[in-house]
């Protein structure tokens, strides 16, 4: 019974020390699911990793939860109602509802990773002109699209040519339909 004691109370004093200690190479934070744009590079597998980063804002904040197009036709004389019949879309109340929010927040999310996206595609110098305005045709197909649908669901829209990390203001005011198509 003391021996057993004795090799506890080893224990607990080599548990206690190891933790009294410090190790600076334990605290140091080594992160593997961050990409940033350094990581990326200057090349053709960069510039289609920009391009499947744009399209993934597509799968993810649009289609993977049934979010869309759906907002875009709940305005049909079948699907009006009560509240506790059609939902809240269906009695004309688009405000508030995870459906509404998902094209407004997918597609600026989009918007906002494509004007990333051509900022470092535009400025790759490893590869070739047709391979850079390839990527970059794909980069504003997507984000005139999402401007076309944030038009068909909203009306009026903010325009947002940068990023805000690139000096572009935080509020925007809604811009004219004839401006945003300008735009597209």
């Amino acid at each position: 019974m003391k021996v057993k004691n004795i090799y506890i109370g080893m224990l607990l004093a080599v548990m206690a020390g190891g933790s009294l200690t410090s190790c600076d190479d334990f605290l140091t934070e080594k992160p593997k699911a961050i990409v940033s744009p350094d990581i990326i590079g200057d090349s053709e597998a960069a510039a289609d990793s920009w391009v499947t980063g744009v399209y993934s804002k597509w799968i993810y904040d649009m289609f993977c939860w049934g979010n869309f197009p759906k907002v875009l036709e709940m305005d049909c004389d079948y699907t009006s109602g009560p509240d506790w019949a059609f939902s809240t879309l269906g009695a004309g109340n688009f405000q508030g509802d995870q459906t509404t929010n998902a094209i407004w927040t997918g597609c600026y999310s989009l918007i906002n990773r494509a004007n990333k996206a051509i900022q470092y595609v535009s400025a790759m110098k490893n590869v070739s002109e047709k391979y850079k305005n390839n990527a970059l045709g794909e980069l504003y197909f997507n984000k005139a699209y999402a401007y076309f649908l944030l038009t068909r669901a909203y009306g009026e829209v903010p325009v947002l040519d940068a990023t805000v990390t690139n000096g572009a203001p935080l509020e925007n005011p809604r811009q004219p339909i004839a401006k945003v198509y300008a735009e597209i």
